[in-house]
């Protein structure tokens, strides 16, 4: 048995496969059809209504079971619209396959706008009050706190000489009770007529105050 001389000839030169390439990432907004000229026809629409929806069930910005609700409706009753063509919506194609993606899509411009226009212009939710239910606040305050003012002056004013009877073992009622039983009538009428004065001043200066701050973020209506 003869035996085969090597060959001379080279093996093969290994070649590595290539690199799988990685699936290119959609942009935010690709996987729908709801393109920003869309949405601006929505918002010109539809804002508006939105605002007024907020306004009236969620002036807190704590959250509102009916602006769910009616976001939910418009954004499938807009959808509606762009499908069949209806105006402003004519001319607009919709892609098999994407009605989720383009509900959720309507429905953000309503949460970003709620979020970033309206919530961020009022972050601390604030008050929504009338010229006229403000005065109405304002009587309310005379009404409740004129009634047992004087008493409550009457102890704010003498508050040392009650405590020195309190140090001296009596209680602290019943020392306030006999010092005001002592006063003659109009020494009462006179304490009433100051600790009104002076509480309806400082209740007015706050309500001016709160008032002039809901102006100031445009609260009051």
């Amino acid at each position: 048995m003869s035996n085969a001389e090597p060959s001379n000839t080279p093996p093969p030169q290994y070649t590595p496969a290539p690199a799988a390439v990685p699936a290119t990432r959609r942009k935010k907004g690709e996987a729908t059809d709801i393109h920003p000229h869309i949405v601006d026809k929505i918002k010109l629409k539809y804002i508006e209504e939105f605002e007024m929806k907020v306004k009236k069930h969620d002036p807190k910005f704590t959250g509102s079971k009916v602006i769910d609700t009616w976001r939910k409706t418009t954004s499938e009753a807009i959808l509606e619209l762009i499908k069949s063509g209806t105006p402003p919506f004519q001319n607009i194609a919709l892609t098999e396959g994407q009605r989720k993606n383009n509900l959720n899509a309507i429905n953000r411009i309503f949460q970003n706008h709620y979020h970033h226009k309206l919530k961020k212009a009022n972050p601390r939710g604030g008050i929504v009050v009338s010229h006229e239910d403000a005065i109405k606040i304002v009587e309310c305050v005379r009404e409740l706190r004129a009634a047992n003012t004087g008493r409550e002056f009457f102890k704010l004013q003498l508050a040392d000489d009650i405590q020195q009877r309190v140090n001296s073992g009596e209680n602290y009622q019943t020392v306030v009770k006999a010092m005001w039983d002592e006063l003659t009538e109009e020494k009462r009428n006179q304490w009433n007529k100051e600790a009104k004065q002076v509480d309806i001043a400082g209740w007015v200066n706050f309500f001016f105050f709160f008032f002039w701050r809901c102006s100031y973020k445009s609260l009051i209506i």
